[in-house]
């Protein structure tokens, strides 16, 4: 006869049982249900686009299947909990002693609940150890990052193939092994969780948010991983399939571009399809023109610096240039000179596209909890960080030419031509709520100095690497015979940098420009008054 103390031991697991096999796990999957329901339109709306229809279909398969694994595990689990807590809820030693005794071992209904949730478990867990090598991939170090997750994950498969086997053939029992299965088991997942979990953290945490359009790739991480910080709860809680659910469908929700690795721009609600013509992309730098004066040629200049990204033929009525369409940040001439310029753009592409779904993922959890992560900083007060992404676009190109002389005459170019080498200039500006809608007035003008390279390259990481790949630029320029190329370094809170490079720089044309010592003046006239002519005082 079973002591009280055990009576009440017995019942305290079966209630616990019950209630998170029921309350929770149907609370959890509602959750994945209706972020589901979130995700799916997001995700038909992207169809109409061609070139990404195939990747967002196989997304929309990929999380139905987990929804209705899910499901399923669902309603057959809870068909076993009325078989034995209600149809044989009377039997010696209660319902759940039937279950372990008859349904478990004995009925199909108990391998088709245990399958679902082990198809579940492995397509989320794979899914993470995904997202940790994404959030890695520009470092160059993902595959070894995610080594241990992946060998921790070969494990947890090997160790619930084994339950399961083990559990329904009898003969296989052994009373010392198979009850240290499902801790494995549960000690394995819970292990690849925290360990990804940590992983995304601290990424997320070493790495500021970058602003990058076009070829100086500065780092950035996917926006998928601002829900990171409840994973270990979620995948430490009683139910794994539908707690898996709610942690992939969050993700989908807040970046569903990752899974197929792009996101493409027409998917944005925002208008950032003109990308702007002073952009910070490979080759695509605005040149000097011979004799040109440093208040005069302001819309020829604008036109100049439209250029083929691998020929550097510039635009013109019979030579029409063509926006790469995935990131809309570097334009060719020609199908062959895209095709030959690919292999270098390739990542730096994949960089301006995750950027801008970053952008619109921090925003989006914005919507959903009504604040943004703890590791970026506030927007300013009415605008979201895609609006903000997109002004600063609008506000470069507004003023290209702008900067691009601000830039000659701040180094001294026409003085001192070296200095092209070694010095860029730091342009810090913040968001003007009071802009009217003009351009011009978007932002004002905070800071401004030159900087030495040396120094710009320890603000930070995003800035080091910045700052490597504009010499980088620079020695592929001068070996090509086109001159050296200088750049502005735009600062904007909660953005970060944004190189804007000008190309062409030569000698014999910087010392037929007069040098403009008050350029300063000239700049933040210009900025105040929304003008982007540069014309000496």
């Amino acid at each position: 006869m079973t002591s009280p103390s055990a009576t009440a031991y017995l019942f305290l697991v079966e209630s616990v049982d019950l209630f998170g096999r029921t309350t929770v796990n149907g609370a959890l999957y509602g959750i994945s249900f209706t972020l589901y329901c979130l995700c799916v339109p997001l995700l038909f709306r992207q169809l109409k686009d061609p070139c990404q229809r195939r990747r967002n279909i196989g997304t929309i398969a990929y999380i139905s299947l987990v929804m209705a694994m899910g499901l399923i595990s669902l309603a057959l689990d809870n068909r076993i909990i009325q078989i034995s807590h209600i149809d044989q809820g009377q039997e010696p030693g209660g319902g759940l002693a039937y279950e372990l005794s008859n349904v478990v071992s004995g009925l199909p209904i108990s391998c088709a609940v245990d399958t679902a949730m082990f198809v579940v478990d492995i397509l989320t867990t794979v899914m993470q150890i995904w997202r940790t090598w994404i959030v890695w991939s520009t470092t160059g170090n993902a595959v070894l990052i995610i080594l241990v997750p992946v060998l921790l994950f070969v494990a947890f498969t090997g160790v619930q193939i084994a339950e399961n086997v083990i559990l329904r053939h009898p003969n296989l029992y052994s009373r010392q092994v198979l009850p240290s299965l499902p801790l494995a088991s549960q000690s394995l997942s819970i292990s690849i969780a925290s360990i990804t979990t940590i992983l995304i953290s601290t990424r997320i945490a070493i790495v500021p948010l970058v602003h990058k359009k076009g070829h100086l790739a500065t780092t950035t991480l996917p926006g998928a991983m601002l829900f990171t910080g409840t994973e270990p709860f979620i995948r430490s809680s009683s139910s794994l399939y539908s707690n898996h659910c709610s942690l992939l469908l969050s993700s989908k929700l807040i970046s569903n571009s990752y899974i197929t690795s792009q996101m493409p721009p027409k998917s944005r609600k925002h208008k950032t399809r003109k990308v702007p013509t002073v952009t910070a992309s490979s080759d695509s730098t605005p040149s000097v023109e011979p004799g040109s004066d440093s208040g005069d040629g302001a819309e020829k200049m604008a036109e100049a610096i439209r250029k083929c990204t691998q020929c550097w033929v510039v635009a013109s009525p019979e030579v029409k240039l063509r926006f790469c369409s995935k990131c809309r940040a570097v334009m060719y001439c020609s199908p062959e000179c895209q095709l030959a310029d690919w292999k270098k753009h390739k990542p730096v592409c994949a960089v301006n596209v995750a950027q801008a779904a970053q952008l619109a993922a921090a925003d989006k959890l914005k919507d959903l909890v009504g604040l943004y992560p703890p590791c970026l900083p506030e927007n300013p007060t009415g605008i979201t960080f895609v609006e903000l992404d997109a002004k600063l676009e609008k506000w470069v190109k507004y003023f290209g030419s702008t900067l691009m002389y601000s830039t000659i005459h701040a180094l001294k170019l026409p003085l001192y031509f070296p200095r092209a080498r070694t010095h860029l200039l730091r342009v810090v500006v913040v968001y003007n709520p009071d802009n009217d809608g003009n351009v011009g007035r978007f932002f004002n003008l905070d800071e401004v100095e030159v900087m030495p390279l040396e120094l710009a390259g320890r603000i930070d990481s995003a800035c080091k690497m910045s700052v490597d790949q504009l010499r980088s630029m620079r020695e592929e320029s001068e070996s090509d015979g086109r001159g050296l190329v200088v750049a502005a370094a735009v600062f904007c809170k909660p953005l970060a940098v944004q190189i804007v490079p000008f190309g062409s720089i030569t000698g014999p044309h910087m010392k037929r420009i007069k040098w403009v010592e008050n350029w300063e003046k000239n700049l933040r006239g210009c900025i105040e008054t929304g003008n982007p002519n540069f014309e000496p005082a």
